[in-house]
């Protein structure tokens, strides 16, 4: 608007604006003998700046004549806007009175002409190639740093980059703070974040690499995407800011055989689960991160805990560390008890497989993610390097149940009282 442009045709003493900015780095108190504070605080309150200008006196600059006296009013000010150095932007058309501006060079160059663009990097925020500062500038006054356009660097980015606040925010998204990750005008890296994506991220979140030197096992998308894979840097309705429930993020990798390395291939969760009529708990509730760390681990396939690697295994609490975690200890070292269902009399079939020297581990009988079966029981079990399968054969009775296997002749247990 003319209004919000206009300088006089003659009055805008440089010289003088120069003197006192050199002695004096705040704004200069433009007309501080010809305007009344009572006229500021009057024009604070018409920032259209339509109220009648026929007794003005236009000889003088801008914000001297009471018109854009507001513009001074802001904390944060445009250097030339601030010395009444408006003829460095505007240039009066026409008569005096007639009050019409136009800009002095082309908008792409009128701000580079005093801010000179650093060397081009690869990647570029459009309204900066484009030279349309206004985008995210006011080129007058601002309540925020840098001139920005509302009251943070957030509010200029939500102009156009509008992301409606989901359950979970990453803090400097929830803080408005864009420029934490991201450059302004370019950058070397995508998303002009202000450093590789490893690197950004790891710079607060330093602890998740903290026992990576101890890792046994690293998450493929760890290695190979790092965060983006599986986080949204921005806001999620997911925990985590994960970009999706958990269970279905992992089934978007996991949904095929995988093969980790050289002759050792991860089976298809997602197989296993279709047929399956019975989840293991975590799953129930859609998790795979109550035993499997989401990044690595110094465990095999990032198992939060001890566990087995061999189907035979000396039994101690040690050994199954990340089983103890949920599933009650004290059902595998009572010889005698009636806590569990799997007992004949007070006899524990828990402790009788697996507390030995030559113990059965859980997942001989059981499956590790979900199964046909009540209790994950399996219907059969992999054997050797060839990995035979041995059936189960296990049949639930009303008073207990019933085992043909390939392990031991059929064998019955009641536990009814």
């Amino acid at each position: 608007m003319a209004a919000q442009m206009g300088v006089a045709a003659s009055g805008c003493d440089l010289a003088a604006g120069v003197e006192s900015a050199a002695g004096d780095s705040k704004p200069k108190e433009q007309g501080k003998d010809k305007v009344a504070a009572g006229d500021i605080a009057q024009e604070s309150q018409d920032p259209a700046g339509i109220q009648d200008k026929t007794e003005r006196d236009f000889s003088m600059d801008c914000q001297a004549t009471g018109c854009h006296a507001q513009m001074l009013l802001r904390p944060k000010n445009h250097k030339p806007a601030a010395l009444g150095a408006c003829r460095l932007c505007h240039r009066a058309t026409g008569a005096q009175e007639d009050h019409r501006f136009n800009l002095i060079r082309d908008k792409k160059e009128l701000c580079s002409f005093c801010h000179s663009p650093a060397p081009p990097e690869k990647f570029q925020h459009e309204p900066y190639v484009k030279g349309d500062c206004l985008k995210c500038h006011d080129p007058h006054g601002s309540t925020s740093s840098h001139l920005l356009l509302g009251k943070s660097a957030g509010d200029a980015c939500q102009t156009c980059h509008n992301r409606q606040p989901l359950k979970h925010n990453h803090p400097p998204v929830a803080g408005g703070d864009c420029n934490a990750c991201h450059e302004t005008h370019q950058s070397r890296e995508p998303h002009l974040l202000r450093s590789s994506e490893k690197e950004l991220c790891i710079a607060c979140h330093e602890d998740i690499l903290a026992d990576a030197a101890k890792a046994q096992s690293i998450h493929g998308v760890f290695q190979e995407q790092w965060c983006t894979g599986c986080h949204t840097a921005h806001t999620s309705d997911f925990e985590k800011l994960l970009v999706d429930r958990q269970v279905n993020l992992c089934l978007c990798c996991h949904d095929r055989e995988i093969e980790v390395q050289p002759g050792k291939v991860l089976a298809s969760i997602q197989d296993q689960l279709s047929s399956a009529l019975y989840l293991h708990g975590p799953l129930k509730e859609g998790k795979c991160s109550p035993c499997h760390h989401p990044h690595f681990s110094e465990h095999r396939t990032l198992l939060r805990g001890n566990y087995p690697d061999s189907p035979y295994v000396e039994f101690s609490s040690a050994a199954y560390e990340i089983c103890f975690t949920c599933h009650e200890e004290r059902n595998f070292i009572e010889e005698r008890t009636r806590r569990t269902g799997f007992r004949d009399g007070d006899r524990n079939l828990h402790y009788l497989h697996v507390n030995r020297t030559k113990g059965r581990r859980c997942a001989i009988c059981h499956e590790n993610h979900g199964s046909k079966n009540l209790k994950l029981v399996r219907q059969d079990f992999p054997f050797g390097d060839e990995e035979w399968k041995l059936p189960i054969n296990y049949v639930a009775t009303k008073t207990g149940g019933m085992c043909d296997s390939a392990c031991h002749k059929t064998a019955s247990y009641k536990n009814s009282d």
